[in-house]
């Protein structure tokens, strides 16, 4: 029967069966969470080392899940050593853990040199202040974030003497540049960067990382595509401010820029919006700014804004509707402002009528119904009429539809004269009668 080794400290179970001793698990089984698989790809692949080199380093499960959270919390590609402006809670709940393991995994990789963190200041109101993590040179070394400058230089040098060959070789002969020449040279070229870039193009996911790692996809059957939710230049938090070392949202910093309130009270009352479901404080004074910019002093407005808190009032849901409504109004106004311009178009143009030359029907202006009588060759016809709108109006304006010219009969006289003495001369009583007639009209004269 297996039983338990008495070294359970050093995490080795026997294997049942045998008297092997087998190592625990001590990374995660999936390698790349679901949730980050937004991140570009140079993060996504930097997740993905963390994940394969943490049984080696002697990470635990929530030590690599934490320092996954902290690359997809806001690590930079551009700047792979610029702070995470995430608190501990954001990184616990990232990493599926407690704070306490936060807090816990942080020191014991801070003391690897795996991450540094700065001081955290304390606030005029007692309360601390975010504390700003990074991960160290070596750790970006290690994920293929960061190219060491020696080996920078040397792909610099040989790009510049390669750039150089083709332009030499050009320069010489074309037709004796075999097109196995050019391909080496093509392969020799490296891109000169000390930092891995952005999301590369498909042209560019065979170029090599550090490490072995390939920039693009993780996977062969994902398309190489730039994420919608790219974090590469900016935070996980885009609508926040930093403002003497505080970060505050962007729709209240006008809060503390006019003193209504102070950090302390801010952050407090954001506290206490966040305990009611689906609302936050960014509700609160948008759906009450006007009274706020009323009130004298802060105390004021702290109340005021604590009050419409504890009351539990919807405020989400009533700024919604407000904006919904003052969308209907502007799109009211918009419609009336469109039908004066079209009745003023009309009445300029009562009575004339168009003519399509491809279909040759006709429209009839008819301004003082708003409507277009539709004809054929300038000939009514049993067709419905139509409004007038705004696409007949561009149609015109466009020249789509000309102006209609009907035509004049043409008078031929002299064959007119001709058939009249064709029929004369097959009905000589019109003549005999044409003349009794003349001759009365000519004794009623006399």
């Amino acid at each position: 029967m297996s039983t338990v080794d008495g070294a359970v400290r050093s995490r080795t179970i026997p294997a049942s069966g045998s008297g092997d001793a087998r190592p625990r698990r001590r990374r995660p089984t999936v390698a790349l969470p679901a949730r980050y698989r937004n991140r570009p790809s140079p993060i996504r692949a930097a997740i993905y080392k963390t994940w394969e080199v943490s049984a080696s380093l002697g990470f635990s499960k929530s030590t690599t899940a934490i320092l996954q959270a902290i690359i997809a919390a806001g690590v930079s590609v551009d700047d792979p050593l610029a702070p995470v402006f995430a608190r501990k809670a954001t990184i616990a709940k990232m990493a599926q853990c407690s704070e306490v393991t936060v807090y816990r995994a942080m020191r014991h990789l801070e003391e690897g040199g795996w991450i540094s963190r700065s001081k955290q200041a304390r606030l005029d109101d007692g309360s601390m202040d975010i504390g700003l993590v990074s991960i160290t040179k070596k750790f970006a070394d290690l994920v293929g974030l960061w190219f060491e400058k020696e080996e920078t230089h040397r792909k610099n040098n040989e790009t510049k003497r390669s750039k150089d060959k083709d332009l030499v070789a050009a320069s010489v002969n074309n037709n004796n540049y075999s097109s196995t020449q050019k391909m080496e040279d093509c392969e020799s070229t490296v891109p000169p960067t000390v930092l891995v870039g952005k999301c590369p193009q498909v042209d560019h996911a065979g170029t090599q990382m550090k490490g072995g790692l390939i920039v693009g996809p993780l996977y062969k059957g994902e398309h190489c595509v730039d994420p919608k939710a790219s974090v590469n230049h900016q935070s996980t938090r885009p609508d926040f401010v930093r403002i003497d070392g505080r970060s505050v949202a962007r729709e209240l910093v006008w809060l503390i820029e006019e003193k209504r309130l102070t950090f302390g009270a801010l952050f407090q009352l954001q506290t206490l919006a966040k305990q009611i479901p689906g609302q936050t404080l960014s509700d609160y004074v948008a759906y009450r700014s006007e009274r706020i910019k009323q009130l004298p002093t802060t105390s004021d407005c702290y109340r005021y804004l604590r009050k419409l808190i504890s009351d539990g009032i919807d405020a989400h849901y009533l700024c919604a509707q407000r904006a919904k409504q003052k969308h209907r109004t502007i799109r009211r106004k918009q419609r009336e402002q469109a039908a004066a311009s079209r009745a003023a178009w009309c009445r300029a143009r009562h009575g004339m009528t168009f003519l399509d030359p491809q279909t040759h029907a006709t429209y009839r202006i008819n301004a003082n119904y708003g409507l277009i009588e539709v004809g054929e060759i300038g000939q009514p016809s049993s067709r419905p009429n139509l409004a007038i709108t705004s696409k007949f109006i561009k149609a015109v304006e466009e020249g789509r539809l000309i102006p209609f010219m009907r035509e004049e009969p043409v008078i031929n006289r002299e064959l007119g004269i001709q058939r009249l003495q064709e029929l004369t001369s097959k009905f000589p009583w019109l003549c005999r009668k044409g003349k009794t007639i003349d001759a009365k009209e000519d004794g009623l004269t006399k």
